[in-house]
């Protein structure tokens, strides 16, 4: 989340959630959730839209997936907005906010889905291309339907710079409370959606973003209740799976059920993946803490790595039946740790380039 931090989440030393910064300390379990997050979206983009012949179990997996690993995602990258957010009292200071902000991210946005549409173009003439556009004229969709564009998966970096510009005017309206925003959010997850300019996934997911502002100023109490009742919510996340799972497989999913079982599966997912990160902290995850630091590195580009890596082995041998044994572990890994190496390797040598894709 290269947004709001430099790799590693750090705490300010006051608890409410809009404070000026100060002196910080790394929280190890947020980066871990964010690292097990971002691993999570990987799985869910080895697939694109057209899934693999004779395997049926996948895109009922990834329906599954979808109720929980982006709600996870937008509430972490919220709470670490909440960190280091500092009110504005200018509309000068507004301003340069919303500027230093969105020109950290936007500019990656832009010519990361250029290069895709560029490179899908070019890549259609040699081999299988997920998504690919229908014609040039389509390149118009990355600005005015994103979720709709060649590059669709890039469609949180884009509502996130729109998070940037209307979240402090809505806690601007509120006086600082951010449950007004919380609110609002929650009023806006109903209403009907359009991808028209990300207006639809800003909806979606700003409930998630506002609540995960909200708990900097609790987060000591969600660390406790995750962890005393860690087996509850276990249980609980398990049932909610396996329930999602049998009405995936079953085709009965529909969207009215997505729509609330998004609400109580992704705010069920917090609190069981916070106890999983206080289980597994201060053990040696060194992996975890690489992932986190790169997380944004690997949303950017995790799916230009699969999409490489797909299209060359099927060159030689299609992804079907169980093939996809075979392919399914690969590209996942490859999604996760060609992105790092490309920055390590690559991006980190030019301080620009390395500034907007970390």
């Amino acid at each position: 989340m290269a947004l709001l931090t430099d790799g590693e989440v750090s705490a300010p030393t006051s608890t409410p959630p809009v404070v000026a910064k100060e002196k910080r300390e790394r929280l190890v379990d947020v980066d871990h959730v964010k690292a097990i997050a971002i691993i999570l979206v990987v799985y869910g983009h080895v697939v694109a839209r057209e899934g693999p012949k004779g395997i049926s179990w996948y895109m009922p997996s990834k329906e599954v997936l979808y109720l929980f690993h982006m709600p996870l995602f937008m509430f972490v990258t919220g709470l670490v907005f909440g960190y280091t957010y500092r009110p504005f009292s200018s509309v000068n200071e507004y301003f340069a906010f919303v500027t230093k902000r969105v020109g950290r991210i936007f500019p990656a946005y832009l010519i990361l889905a250029g290069l895709i549409f560029l490179g899908k173009v070019l890549a259609t003439r040699v081999m299988h291309v997920d998504n690919a556009p229908a014609n040039l004229s389509d390149i118009v969709l990355v600005i005015t339907r994103p979720y709709d564009s060649a590059s669709a998966f890039l469609w949180y970096v884009y509502v996130l710079a729109m998070y940037v510009v209307a979240v402090p005017l809505l806690m601007r309206l509120f006086k600082g409370n951010v449950l007004g925003v919380v609110a609002v959010g929650a009023g806006l997850y109903f209403v009907p959606r359009t991808n028209a300019f990300g207006i639809g996934q800003f909806c979606e997911f700003l409930v998630f973003f506002a609540t995960g502002i909200w708990t900097v100023s609790v987060l000591p109490q969600l660390r406790a209740l995750s962890t005393k009742y860690f087996p509850v919510w276990c249980i609980a996340f398990a049932g909610l799976l396996a329930s999602a799972g049998w009405l995936a497989a079953t085709h009965a999913l529909t969207t009215q059920i997505g729509l609330y079982g998004m609400l109580l599966v992704g705010f069920c997912s917090i609190p069981f993946f916070f106890g999983l990160a206080h289980k597994i902290k201060g053990q040696n995850f060194s992996e975890l803490d690489t992932v986190a630091k790169y997380t944004f590195t690997i949303y950017l580009f995790n799916t230009l790595a699969i999409g490489l890596i797909k299209g060359l082995g099927t060159k030689f041998f299609n992804w079907n039946g169980s093939h996809f044994y075979l392919y399914l572990p690969l590209l996942w890994i490859c999604g996760v740790v060609l992105p790092i190496l490309l920055h390590q390797k690559l991006l980190g040598r030019f301080r620009w380039l390395s500034s907007i894709t970390l």
